[in-house]
């Protein structure tokens, strides 16, 4: 029992032991995680510190940081910044921070020591001083910091540039008196490794600090040179311009009489430099014009029928033209002074070209004595003015207070002479300014009328062109087929000449420009040889086209008139030659630095020119002779054409000509070459002839259709293009303005719309903007529009357009269009396109008073079915016209009232409704000149008659409905 309570004892002895053991441990670790939490929370503050310090630049800003962490962070009593001051090597007291009081702060404020002394350069970084070192115990600097800075635990570290020269030194510690309150400074403590490292910090953070305060001093200082350099220039340029100036005032007289410019600017020139060269009271130049308007005192001058003053006998007069000097503005008594009359008037006529006076005062042939005693005039010289003919244009006078020396007098006379000529240059310079002028706004004139003209001109001929077209693909006896061949033949050959007409007005007017865009050569010769070879073929003709393969693959300049041009010379050649062959041959003359000339050939075996008549085949509106025009036709213009489009490509254009033995026209062209030395991918053979045409013409495929908005609101072009449109296989919807076409794009999904420019309510441009606006940024919308002119293609695409399409529609150009903007995805399906079905000819029409519906139809050509359909969309649109007119005319909308008049006027007219197309045309003039009497007995005719044709059309198709 004892050996088992012994064992026991042990045992808990034991235990015991290795619970204090256990205790001590948790309590070690308690203290070793505390002092671990303790030096991570450190390090944050020190991170942030650090980062405080280096986004500073401010010197202040950044020692008050790394004070704040020793003091406040480390829990340090004192701590001081040394730096050293503008003496090299002196340190003094930068920064301070910690408990002192107030006698101990001043004197240490005052604290500065020389570095050498205190022998501090063999601690550069990363080395420091610590209290307990014994090695550095004995430093002067321990002395120092103990006295004077009163600290007895303490460490030092030193700052310096690139670890090479110290000029600072941070100092923190503690007082025994206060070491209670204080953190204690170890080597191997959280203080003192806090310490080194905002030290560390602290020396890179000054020297950046330091350093931009270098680069600031440098960027101020040569700010500053600059400034004082600038300052410098500007002496020197504004004592330069003064010394240029000098030099101009006296050639300034002589050259701008000279040279061109404003008379009456060259004339005050002149009298300014007569009274500042010659001291002059004031001078004068009166130039002699018809006497229409008289000035009062004038002596021809009596009360005019308009009010004013009108002149009496018509005779020429002295209109004060340039004054300079004194009384320029106050005296207005020889403003107008008639020929013959006092001593100014007389200098005009041959006996008394010149008058010269130093006594004016008292000489009685000098006029106005009052006028001149007055002005304390003593002399005056003047002079007649006369043409190279001898024709009077006006006179020089000069008014002095002072006598005028002979050597003046003479000098003066010169003078005279150089003002003569200067007004007869000048009057037919101004004549010739207002001549070019003219021409200018008659050229602009023409130009705007050859636009509208165009515009008009082909929207019927879009309607003639079209339908012809449409017609030839009907069911035809011969005979109307011949008719329709022809009249399609003749509208084609008409809209060359608005074509040829309106190209020649543009490069007459200087506003024909040249595209610079990338193409192959060989596209520009398989176009024209789709055309020539129907046309060769028609007449018997052998064609050929020949392409050397040295010209480059691809290159740069405008495809569209160089086709322009060889379109015109093959026309000319096939319509000239009855038998035999047309060749067309294309070479390399030079290529390299990017350039290419090329030559055309284009050879024929036809009539021939004889050689004196071939300068005038490039003459505006004319031929060979007089029999050319009347056997083969044409405007004369497209030679004359081509001869300007290939000057404007840098090239020539020559003739080989021999009656009866054909024609050669030869041209050249330079082009940019994009890619050179490589040979055209369509070329073969060095000669190659092309007799076929190619299997794929353009025509749209059966995955290219899609659904096409069309926005026309002329009725019989909506019918063209609709009919073109379904040939193709789309399926269409038709909006009659552009605010319809907004809203039908925001209802359904389109492939491309086809948009009219001119339309009444909202226009075409304004209405591609809107959509643009709303989002619909992908959509094509092309412009579909009689304005031909370039600047319209312009304002297509600067609206929001991808292209312009001009009318007359071209079935094929159109073709083109769908092929190039409907893409195959956007396809609509192939259950849903248009099957065409043969349209009856022999539908009842209505029989309503007012409507002349067989008229209709025989005028424009219009088939039964088609007709009735019009006049069901004419009877449901127009529903509530009459009583939108009276809303807009009670809002005061009197623009927009009218603008519905005209559609309705329009529309009227096309479905044979003449005596509503009469009211509704006199309706829309009356709003628009603003006859407020006739319009209310115009509106309330109107809208009886519109309202009557409506309601009767709506009974005759109720069964339809």
């Amino acid at each position: 029992m004892g050996n088992e309570i012994s064992k026991l004892r042990q045992d808990y002895a034991l235990l015991s032991d290795q619970i204090k053991h256990l205790l001590k441990a948790k309590h070690d670790l308690s203290q070793l995680q505390s002092k671990a939490e303790h030096q991570l929370k450190l390090y944050r503050e020190l991170y942030k510190t650090g980062g405080k310090i280096n986004a500073s630049f401010n010197l202040n800003e950044a020692c008050a940081a790394i004070l704040d962490f020793i003091i406040y962070k480390l829990n340090l009593e004192r701590c001081v910044i040394f730096l050293e001051t503008e003496t090299a090597g002196r340190f003094t007291i930068f920064a301070m921070e910690g408990y002192y009081e107030d006698d101990e702060r001043r004197a240490v404020m005052d604290l500065s020591f020389d570095v050498n002394t205190l022998k501090l350069q063999e601690l550069l970084p990363p080395n420091y001083i610590l209290f307990s070192d014994p090695e550095v115990a004995e430093l002067p600097c321990c002395d120092l910091i103990r006295d004077r800075l009163h600290l007895d635990q303490w460490a030092a570290f030193p700052f310096a540039k690139e670890n090479t020269t110290i000029f600072g030194l941070l100092v923190a510690g503690n007082s025994k008196k206060n070491d209670e309150y204080y953190s204690p400074i170890e080597k191997d403590s959280d203080v003192f490794v806090g310490l080194a490292n905002i030290a560390g910090l602290s020396n890179t953070a000054i020297n950046n600090i330091y350093s931009y305060a270098a680069l600031h001093r440098e960027h101020e200082l040569l700010e500053s040179r600059v400034r004082e350099r600038t300052a410098e220039l500007n002496e020197e340029l504004a004592a330069r311009k003064k010394t240029e100036e000098r030099i101009t005032r006296l050639s300034l007289l002589q050259q701008e009489l000279l040279g061109p410019g404003n008379l009456k600017d060259k004339l005050t020139l002149i009298t300014d430099g007569i009274v500042r060269i010659f001291d002059a009271d004031f001078a004068r130049v009166w130039i002699v014009k018809a006497g229409d308007t008289c000035a009062s005192g004038c002596v021809h001058a009596v009360p005019g029928k308009a009010g004013g003053n009108a002149c009496q006998e018509h005779a020429p007069c002295l209109h004060l033209f340039a004054d300079s000097g004194r009384n320029t503005d106050t005296d207005g008594l020889h403003d107008r002074i008639p020929a013959g009359s006092n001593t100014i008037g007389r200098l005009i006529e041959k006996d008394h070209e010149r008058f010269f006076s130093n006594s004016v005062i008292h000489d009685t042939h000098f006029c106005n004595q009052d006028w001149v005693k007055s002005l304390g005039l003593v002399a005056f010289a003047g002079y007649g003015l006369f043409s190279a003919d001898r024709e009077p244009m006006g006179v020089l006078g000069i008014f002095s207070r002072h006598a005028i020396s002979p050597q003046e007098e003479s000098h003066l006379k010169g003078i005279s002479a150089i003002t003569s000529q200067v007004i007869q240059a000048g009057l037919a310079e101004e004549a010739i300014i207002q001549a070019r002028r003219e021409a200018e706004v008659a050229t602009l004139a023409k130009g705007d009328f050859l636009a509208r003209m165009s515009h008009e001109i082909r929207t019927p001929m879009n309607a003639v062109i079209g339908l012809t077209h449409l017609a030839l693909r009907t069911e035809l006896s011969p005979k109307q087929a011949d008719y329709l061949g022809k009249i399609q033949e003749s509208s084609q050959l008409l809209l060359g000449v608005i074509n040829d007409i309106l190209d020649f007005s543009k490069i007459e007017a200087g506003k024909l420009t040249l595209e610079n865009i990338e193409f192959v050569m060989s596209d520009v010769l398989e176009r024209i040889k789709n055309v020539a070879t129907v046309k060769s073929e028609a007449k018997g003709l052998s064609i050929g086209f020949s392409l050397d393969p040295e010209i480059p693959a691809r290159l740069t300049g405008d495809p569209l008139r160089l086709g322009q041009i060889l379109v015109n010379l093959v026309d000319n050649a096939i319509k000239f030659t009855e038998k035999g062959e047309v060749a067309i041959t294309t070479s390399l003359v030079s290529y390299g630095d990017g350039k290419a000339t090329l030559r055309f050939s284009v050879r024929d075996t036809g009539i021939g020119i004889p050689k004196e008549q071939i300068d005038e085949l490039f003459q505006s509106f004319s031929q060979a002779d007089d029999t050319i025009t009347r056997r083969y036709g044409g405007t004369g213009l497209g030679l004359a054409i081509v001869r300007q489009l290939v000057e404007m490509m840098k090239g020539t254009l020559t003739v080989e000509s021999a009656p009866g033995h054909g024609s050669t026209f030869l041209f050249t062209v330079r082009l940019g070459e994009v890619a050179t030395g490589q040979q055209c991918p369509d070329c073969r053979v060095k000669r190659e002839r092309w007799r076929n045409p190619p299997q794929d013409n353009g025509k749209i495929s059966a995955g290219k259709v899609g659904r096409v908005l069309l926005v026309e609101d002329n009725i019989i072009n909506q019918q063209v293009a609709v009919e073109f449109l379904k040939q193709s296989g789309c399926v269409v919807d038709v909006a009659g303005n552009g605010l319809e076409g907004v809203m039908r794009v925001c209802e359904k999904p389109y492939d491309l719309v086809f948009m009219d420019v001119q339309m009444p309510e909202m226009d075409g441009l304004e209405a591609t903007r809107i959509i643009r606006k709303k989002g619909f940024t992908d959509l094509p919308i092309v412009a579909m529009t009689a304005h031909a002119m370039a600047r319209d293609r312009d304002q297509s695409l600067a609206a929001g357009m991808n292209d312009h399409l001009v009318k007359p529609i071209d079935p094929d150009e159109l073709e083109r269009m769908l092929v190039r903007w409907i893409s195959p995805q956007r396809g609509i399906l192939p259950g849903e396109r248009f099957s065409p079905t043969p349209e009856g000819s022999h539908d009842i029409l209505p029989e309503i008073a007012g409507l002349d519906t067989a008229a209709a139809v025989n005028r424009i050509g219009l088939t039964s079915a088609f007709y009735l359909k019009l006049l069901k969309e004419f009877a449901a649109r127009n529903a509530d016209t009459a009583l939108r007119i009276r809303n807009e005319c009670a809002a005061g909308r009197r623009d927009l009232a009218a603008r519905t008049a005209h559609c309705v006027k329009g529309v009227a007219s096309t479905i044979g409704a003449d005596e509503l197309a009469r009211s509704a045309s006199l309706l829309e003039s009356a709003l628009r000149e603003g006859d407020l009497q006739e319009t209310e007995g115009m509106l309330a005719e109107f809208c009886e008659m519109l309202g009557t044709l409506c309601g009767e059309l709506r009974a005759f198709f109720k069964d339809d409905e």
